[in-house]
């Protein structure tokens, strides 16, 4: 499958518009977090301690937090690829 410029155009929005990244696993309880603090979400310093940063999810198996935790930086860097190899074939 090819994506279309609208796709990705549409996968770029859902990204800008996630708390941005890098993600983590964190410490406890399965979860994914960031550095970047969440507006309503968790955010009080024994939260934060306890999982090791700001939580964007929990009660996740050990290798779905390492896929969750890797698709922040995963997406942003296909988005690249695919922006870079399009200018390129485009010249």
């Amino acid at each position: 499958m090819v994506l279309t410029d609208k796709e990705i155009r549409e996968i770029e929005r859902r990204l800008n518009d996630a708390t941005p990244g890098p993600y983590m696993v964190g410490k406890t309880g399965g979860s994914v977090v960031t550095d970047n603090p969440i507006d309503g979400c968790l955010g009080g310093s024994d939260a934060i301690s306890y999982y090791g940063g700001y939580l964007i999810a929990e009660s996740i198996t050990p290798k779905n937090s390492r896929f969750l935790a890797g698709s922040w930086q995963d997406i942003k860097n296909l988005l690249e690829t695919i922006r870079t190899e399009r200018r390129e074939n485009n010249d």
